[in-house]
């Protein structure tokens, strides 16, 4: 999947939104539907050839940052979140950046090493991967993403963690995607 980062606050603050609706309401079945493929003559060429533009971002060529557990400060709390990167790693080639979300009461150590497991799996090799875990004080165990007073500050948290990623390490900034589990998934 590719997320355009281009819809920015907006984007994730709809993906917080939608997180915190499934973690409220019990799901309803959805109907079945085919989904035809797309007739790509009919894509307008600036289209076709926009969307094969690579957007290379401005830690292409450097040193890569740290991997491992990384922090950053968010207004008065300390925000977690592990990078994972290719073994093959070079700073010359843009690679897709995939970011994982942990469920409540969980966090980013779980999701890298058990509840996203297959998200290592599949895209260690491919992608840079970053495991965030949702703002909290060291001594909370029940924080999430989805709660009115935890979106604002885990928004933020992922706008600076987006940047610093970007800055460090070689991504291609049309192919960002997202995972989750829990509540942190989508539906």
């Amino acid at each position: 999947m590719t997320v355009g980062i281009g819809w920015g606050a907006v984007w994730i603050g709809a993906f917080f939104v939608a997180v915190s609706a499934c973690a409220s309401e019990p799901p309803t079945p959805r109907p079945k539907r085919e989904v035809a493929a797309p007739n790509v003559a009919s894509v307008p060429a600036a289209s076709k050839a926009s969307s094969a533009v690579s957007k290379p971002s401005g830690g292409c060529g450097k040193p890569a940052g740290a991997v491992g557990e990384r922090r950053l400060t968010v207004g008065t709390q300390i925000g977690l979140y592990i990078v994972s990167l290719p073994k093959s790693y070079d700073a010359a080639r843009p690679y897709p950046l995939g970011f994982a979300f942990h469920g409540r009461t969980r966090n980013h150590k779980d999701c890298q090493e058990h509840d996203c497991a297959g998200f290592q799996d599949v895209m260690g090799e491919e992608a840079v991967l970053v495991y965030m875990q949702s703002l909290r004080e060291p001594s909370d165990t029940d924080s999430g993403w989805e709660r009115p007073a935890e979106r604002a500050g885990n928004l933020q948290f992922f706008e600076q963690v987006l940047a610093q990623i970007e800055a460090d390490y070689c991504i291609e900034e049309r192919r960002i995607f997202l995972a989750g589990t829990s509540a942190a998934h989508v539906r």
